[in-house]
């Protein structure tokens, strides 16, 4: 974590909200890909670093205030040109602020009040304008950029106001196409970002003054009419609001809500009234899929009402969104909603419930590490006496899958169905036919923990990992195969259990280990415990696999088995050290090149001493051969190693 002072930008998609409730989700996804590849590429240019984007929204900072200016600048333009006889619908205008200040650096993203200021300016930036602070205008090159006062804003959560410039983009003015001209310098090509968070650019950030602003405005000049004209109570006046709301009439419910608060102020009704309101302008905005209308209006409330209940509001419509998002299979917009409650309501049992509706395991895609984190949390937090079940226990189990079995999550999943699932142990002997590794070693785990893996079914369980898992996103199950066994070794019960094991039916002859086709320390741990236990099993396959030409490691690993167990009589070694020496790679020194140019090197006082020292120099070539093209591409390493096997091979010749 560091603190570094730093330009902030961000940008955002005018009309984002409305195009995503009326257009496909094929267009949205067009739109943005478009947007990104016009804004990428010069951000790039002028040294940006995107941290993150926020559905139509990029959060980007630069070292220089003056490269954060120009950046814009070139943004708008390229905009403008994009614009250019394009039809209304497939146009696209952003806004741009900017300011500057010292952040915090955490976890690549940003943090502090610079990054609040610029996103917070964002929200009275217009359509197609460059909106700096005074901090960016006092230490930014005036000289590059014309540039004028806008005025001083109160922004939300900032208790001063802040001085506000823009860029002057007279497109007309001929000082303006020179900087246009300057900046251009080449060609953009399309590129594309991933974007996760809100479809319309996180809410908050653009939240300014609305409709439920404007309307408390007028209730303030005409509350002062009402009261001159009615005798009033405040039970009174809550019936007049729920009567006006019934009907439609906002405007008149605003009033009423606004006069009790002047009148009643220690009443609670006068609190029900202006959160009535407020409910109803948040749900006539659902209705119309205008939810960044929604925030905005609770937003203005918040700002004036310090009422824990408001929140309840956004609960709410957070809950609903993410709904709406689900249900329309646009994948963004549900992460952002579900990022947004887990972060003001994190626990909240109906946050909890809706992820696991929403992202569990009864979803087309299967659950998300977000619903199985829900469904844990929910489980451990909700009483014993509510029994554990339905599509929050599907999501707990199928998070098995997808999470290593030493992993703390699969921790908690095996501890939470030892304590809340009654048929736990059911669904577990289930899963230790599952396909999937992951899934099947935390079952077998599972079993183990809760003293209901017997012993034998213990070594079949890592017999068969040995033997049929290759290293490919399985090499911790194997490596704990390897463990086991030697554990066995060391204790000295492997011959016990195996008899037990061939005893029970399981037949334990190897006739394929796909670890060994590869050449990794975990293929060697394999090695050696297939020779020390497991040799009667598979002596009959090593001759095989010995004699296997399209398994390069496959071969050499089952002679180098053959070798240690003195069995090297079983394989036709002449042919089989041939082949080696054709096949082998001459940038590096297998231990099975050694023994094939020492078996051909001793052939010279004896017979078929032309035909040995025919392949030596057969060989020789070959990698000589091969030491030229590594020297072509200056593979420096290679071409030692190749000249090492060349002097060995020159030295076996030697002896002819």
């Amino acid at each position: 974590m560091s603190s570094k002072v730093l330009s902030i930008m961000f940008t955002d998609i005018k009309g984002f909200t409305e195009r995503t409730s009326a257009g496909s989700r094929e267009d949205l996804v067009g739109l943005l890909k478009k947007h990104d590849s016009l804004l990428i590429p010069v951000i790039n240019k002028f040294s940006g670093t995107v941290i993150k984007t926020i559905g139509d929204a990029f959060l980007v900072t630069f070292d220089s205030p003056t490269n954060a200016v120009l950046c814009g600048v070139m943004i708008q333009q390229n905009l403008r040109d994009y614009n250019t006889g394009r039809p209304d619908g497939e146009k696209i205008f952003i806004r741009v602020s900017v300011n500057m200040g010292e952040v915090e650096v955490r976890d690549g993203d940003v943090f502090g009040e610079a990054v609040n200021i610029a996103a917070r300016l964002e929200g009275v930036t217009e359509a197609s304008e460059i909106y700096f602070t005074e901090s960016v205008y006092l230490a930014m090159n005036k000289a590059e950029v014309p540039s004028s006062e806008v005025g001083s804003f109160r922004l939300k959560g900032i208790p001063e106001a802040i001085k506000v410039y823009r860029v002057i983009q007279d497109t007309n003015s001929e000082i303006f196409q020179k900087i246009i001209e300057r900046l251009r310098g080449g060609t953009f090509s399309d590129v594309s970002v991933p974007s996760a968070g809100s479809p319309f650019g996180g809410g908050g950030a653009k939240r300014g003054i609305g409709y439920g602003a404007l309307i408390i405005a007028l209730a303030v000049i005409c509350a002062g009419a009402y009261a001159a004209f009615f005798m009033r109570t405040a039970g009174r006046e809550m019936s007049r609001c729920e009567e006006f709301l019934n009907k439609g009439d906002i405007v008149q419910a605003v009033l009423v809500a606004e006069d009790m608060l002047k009148n009643y102020p220690a009443d609670i009704r006068a609190v029900e009234a202006t959160l009535a309101v407020l409910s109803f302008e948040v749900e006539a905005a659902k209705k119309k899929s205008d939810f960044e209308k929604a925030h905005k209006a609770i937003d203005e409330y918040r700002a004036r009402f310090k009422w824990p209940q408001i929140d309840a509001n956004e609960k709410d419509l957070l809950l609903f969104e993410a709904d709406h998002f689900a249900k329309n299979e646009n994948y963004r917009g549900t992460e952002w909603a579900y990022s947004e409650l887990e972060n003001r309501f994190a626990g909240d049992p109906a946050v909890l419930n809706s992820i696991i509706k929403n992202c569990g395991a009864g979803t087309k895609d299967g659950p998300s590490s977000r619903a199985v984190r829900a469904a844990l949390k929910l489980a451990e937090t909700s009483p014993y006496e509510v029994a554990l079940g339905g599509q929050a226990l599907q999501t707990i189990i199928a998070g098995l899958r997808s999470n290593d079995f030493r992993s703390k999550t699969a921790v908690r999943i095996r501890s939470v169905l030892k304590a809340r699932h009654a048929g736990a142990e059911a669904d577990m002997r289930r899963l230790t036919a599952s396909a999937n590794f992951d899934e099947r070693a935390n079952a077998f785990l599972f079993l183990k923990e809760c003293g209901k893996l017997g012993e034998v079914e213990e070594f079949n369980y890592h017999f068969g990992v040995m033997t049929t898992y290759n290293s490919s996103g399985s090499d911790h199950h194997i490596r704990a195969a390897v463990g086991y066994f030697d554990a066995l070794t060391k204790n000295g019960g492997a011959a016990k259990l195996k008899a037990a094991s061939a005893a029970a039916g399981t037949n334990l002859k190897i006739t394929s280990v796909p670890i060994l086709s590869t050449s990794d320390y975990l293929c060697g741990s394999v090695s050696v415990v297939l020779q020390t236990l497991f040799l009667d099993e598979i002596k009959e396959s090593l001759p095989v696999w010995a004699a296997d030409k399209k398994d390069y490691w496959l071969r050499a690993n089952a002679y180098e088995m053959l070798k240690a167990a003195g069995e090297l009589e079983k394989i036709e070694l002449w042919a089989f050290h041939e082949y080696s020496l054709e096949s082998f790679d001459p940038s590096f020194i297998p231990d099975h090149f050694t023994d094939a140019a020492e078996y051909f090197g001793g052939f010279a006082k004896k017979e078929k001493t032309d035909a040995a020292k025919a392949v030596l120099l057969k060989c020789v070539e070959y990698v000589k051969k091969h030491k030229a093209e590594c020297k072509m591409k200056n593979y420096k390493d290679y071409e030692a190693r190749a000249q090492q096997n060349i002097e060995k091979l020159e030295a076996e010749l030697a002896k002819f």
